[in-house]
């Protein structure tokens, strides 16, 4: 979905099925207000941005929002939309990675400063403290597998109506779980 609709703010209307009408309406704002922010003419506020996320029930707006709006800072990494068990195993090895690191890192911080024969190691295991931080946020709006998908029953969702505007107990996210193994306890259960 996030190439056949670039803007986020336009993807995320579109993932929840609604019209720029449908939205205007529940978020309180004019059409003209959600043409602008999807033509990329005018940003929204962080309160807006928050409130479609909340009607929208896309929670990863709020990460892609906060890249688009502060990028330039470097702050947050860039997240690429995966499946779920590739997102997992993309974070354990990069965990594991890093902990093969940390005795060096203790190392290094023992005496509170890093000096030129410790700079390189520090600057490759920073990096790889950025590349956990980065897995995990691909984890946490990580896409649920295509055979998930399938198999998720879907609502109906023709005809229900919505209030004019999302307000806490209206708007309500909804995110989805993959189903659970079962697996029995040590004592035969």
């Amino acid at each position: 979905m996030a190439e056949r609709y670039p803007n986020i703010y336009q993807r995320a209307r579109k993932e929840a099925g609604l019209t720029q009408e449908q939205a205007a309406e529940r978020l309180s704002v004019s059409v003209e207000t959600v043409k602008a922010w999807e033509q990329g003419q005018r940003v929204p506020k962080p309160e807006d941005a928050e409130r479609m996320m909340r009607c929208y029930a896309a929670p990863w707006l709020g990460l892609a929002y906060t890249r688009a709006t502060c990028g330039r800072l470097g702050a947050v990494p860039e997240v690429s939309p995966r499946e779920l068990p590739a997102a997992v195993l993309a974070l354990i090895n990069k965990s594991t990675d890093l902990a093969d690191d940390y005795r060096r890192l203790m190392r290094i911080a023992e005496d509170g400063i890093i000096d030129e024969a410790e700079a390189p190691d520090f600057d490759r295991i920073a990096a790889s403290i950025q590349g956990v931080i980065q897995a995990a946020y691909e984890v946490l709006y990580a896409e649920a597998p295509e055979s998930a998908k399938r198999e998720r029953p879907t609502a109906d969702t023709v005809g229900r109506s919505l209030s004019s505007s999302c307000h806490e107990d209206d708007c309500k996210t909804i995110i989805p779980q993959l189903p659970r193994i079962a697996r029995g306890n040590r004592y035969g259960g």
